[in-house]
């Protein structure tokens, strides 16, 4: 199956230039905060573009790993004719769709793990913000008291 190859190794050369880009950019970075004086950056702390390049990184790989295997089966498919399709690509057709499914929900996790600004915009989008609000650790409760038609207030 072309249509699963031609993804792959278009993915690949895309990422793999835009990682070349990423890190020719660092590179000049460095070397601009080398001339400064004393510069206070954050010389031990890892960059954005350091993240998204390792982001990017594991997202191409996990996505070869799931679909470029069922590209090379279905394109022995098409050229080894149905026996093989029968024989080989079948009984392992479930499985690559599951590997596919937990390439996706691996994915999901690599980029709430790796942005916070993809977190962000996902309790944006999904209006989680009051389920997600983390409740303050020195709550403070007041108790109503009526007695004799006194009123007295308490905390707790």
């Amino acid at each position: 199956m072309v249509i699963k190859i031609i993804p792959c190794i278009v993915l690949t050369v895309v990422s793999l230039r835009l990682v070349n880009s990423l890190m020719e950019a660092k590179r000049r970075k460095e070397k601009l905060m080398s001339k400064r004086p004393s510069a206070s950056g954050a010389h031990g702390e890892e960059s954005g573009s350091d993240r998204t390049t390792r982001m990017l990184l594991a997202v191409l790989l996990l996505f070869l790993i799931t679909e470029f295997p069922q590209g090379i089966l279905g394109l022995l498919s098409g050229l080894l004719g149905e026996s093989f399709f029968q024989s080989c690509y079948m009984p392992l057709g479930d499985l690559m769709d599951i590997v596919a499914l937990i390439n996706s929900a691996i994915n999901f996790i690599l980029y709430c793990s790796m942005s916070k600004k993809f977190r962000e915009t996902f309790v944006q989008v999904f209006h989680l913000k009051g389920i997600l609000m983390k409740t303050p650790v020195n709550t403070r409760e007041t108790t109503t008291l009526v007695t004799n038609g006194n009123t007295q207030y308490t905390s707790v």
